[in-house]
């Protein structure tokens, strides 16, 4: 129904929202199963608070394919026997995304951290990310700053949130480093006889839409509303869009740079797959292909300019 919806890139922002919450809601009729599958197996349910929480991509609204999504719990760890129940749902609910037949080949959490731990391990792990982050594989953990509540209680995701908004204020290099590893990915320059070409003269036949498109816009995204406004809104779209009102002069960049990430979820969700071949791009597409380009670098020098100066 989603691919029967997306005609053109300006379809994204209705497609994706429904996209997300299907998926929104497959998880947390997954997480229902899971828990009755423990439960049925003489696991007590803990009457302590929890919630459980989306990251990365499915938190920010954009899955337009078929892919597994980062699901998490945070719970009352002052309760003993709440340990060994969301450690199994968690197990239990991993069982479900392999039986449903979802790829989940590169489902890996990062170094110290995994998909259910109490609220003071949860806390303690974006507090050390926040405070050193070059200790902590802070590339690895970025995506994990982008949570939303699936189901459960509210007042635990808000108190985290809290939290890492207040460490956001008193600690100064999280940000830059964040800005400077937009950089890691930069998009190709242009097409050149039915090639990718980047900056370095290096030509490629396919193109790796997420990760020379969508994950620099994403991640540009994200630092200037963690720089800017702490946790904040979570949709890369949205979150460019508030960018704009906070950096009038630059709206254009923002606004173009939201262009450029629509035309490559689009490709991405037709295509069925992050990376596409040169040659089946037509000359429009690929004129197109080559404004977004420089769209998102405009964005990632734009980020880095903003923030990395502040270290």
């Amino acid at each position: 129904m989603i691919n029967d919806g997306l005609s053109r890139a300006e379809d994204v922002d209705d497609c994706a929202l429904l996209a997300t919450e299907f998926a929104a809601a497959a998880t947390e009729a997954a997480i229902a199963l899971a828990t009755r599958d423990i439960e049925d197996a003489g696991l007590t349910p803990p009457t302590s608070p929890h919630c459980w929480v989306s990251f990365g991509a499915q938190a920010r609204g954009e899955l337009l394919r078929l892919t597994h999504p980062r699901a998490g719990v945070i719970y009352d760890g002052s309760d003993p026997d709440a340990h060994a129940y969301f450690a199994a749902a968690a197990g239990r609910l991993h069982d479900y995304y392999l039986a449903s037949g979802l790829d989940i080949a590169g489902d890996s959490w990062p170094e110290g951290c995994h998909p259910s731990m109490p609220f003071d391990a949860w806390r303690q792990f974006y507090a050390e990310t926040i405070r050193e982050p070059w200790k902590h594989n802070l590339f690895a953990r970025r995506e994990l700053f982008d949570l939303r509540l699936l189901a459960g209680e509210t007042s635990l995701l808000h108190a985290l949130s809290a939290l890492v908004a207040s460490e956001l204020k008193e600690q100064g290099s999280l940000i830059p480093l964040l800005a400077n590893d937009t950089l890691a990915n930069q998009p190709p320059l242009t097409f050149f006889r039915g090639l990718v070409l980047d900056a370095e003269g290096h030509e490629s036949a396919h193109l790796d839409l997420h990760r020379l498109a969508l994950q620099p816009v994403s991640d540009a995204a994200r630092v200037f509303t963690l720089g800017r406004m702490g946790l904040g809104c979570i949709n890369t779209l949205d979150r460019l869009m508030e960018a704009a009102k906070f950096a009038p002069a630059h709206a254009e960049i923002f606004h173009r740079a939201a262009d450029a990430f629509r035309i490559a979820l689009y490709h991405q969700t037709r295509t069925g797959s992050a990376t596409i071949a040169a040659t089946s791009l037509s000359r429009y597409d690929q004129r197109l292909f080559k404004t977004a380009f420089q769209s998102i670098l405009k964005l990632l020098e734009l980020t880095t300019a903003t923030f990395v100066g502040s270290v």
